[in-house]
């Protein structure tokens, strides 16, 4: 779950300082897999912040539900650039559903990463 923590804590931590009325914030993570005729049950995650703390399965008290392929979810997470993660959701690889407020301050709290990261990339 290392991993887990890594590509995920670092922004949600940023959202949660943001959200002045939660003491903790609560993503699901789900983890996606398609076999050959149907698809599989996804792997599901509680990852709760400032920590991030990582448990198995899914909470009661999510404010958001990220749904990625997990073969994505590993290449973004071992490789991937912010901006790489803003393309997977560009392109609905990654699906993020639940508290409308909640996914405003994830976008606020990003915003100022990706510009500093494109903003580097053509300097």
């Amino acid at each position: 779950m290392p991993m887990l923590e890594l590509a995920v804590g670092g922004e949600l931590v940023e959202v949660r300082a943001r959200d002045r009325d939660a003491e903790a914030l609560v993503v699901g993570l789900e983890l996606t897999t398609r076999g050959l005729t149907t698809d599989a049950d996804p792997e599901r995650f509680r990852v709760e912040v400032p920590g991030p703390k990582v448990s198995e399965g899914a909470g009661e008290d999510e404010r958001l539900r990220i749904s990625v392929p997990a073969t994505m979810f590993k290449l973004l997470a071992a490789e991937g650039e912010l901006v790489d993660w803003q393309e997977a959701f560009h392109y609905k690889h990654l699906r993020v559903e639940g508290d409308s407020r909640v996914q405003r301050l994830l976008g606020q709290a990003i915003e100022p990463a990706l510009t500093a990261s494109v903003s580097k990339g053509a300097g």
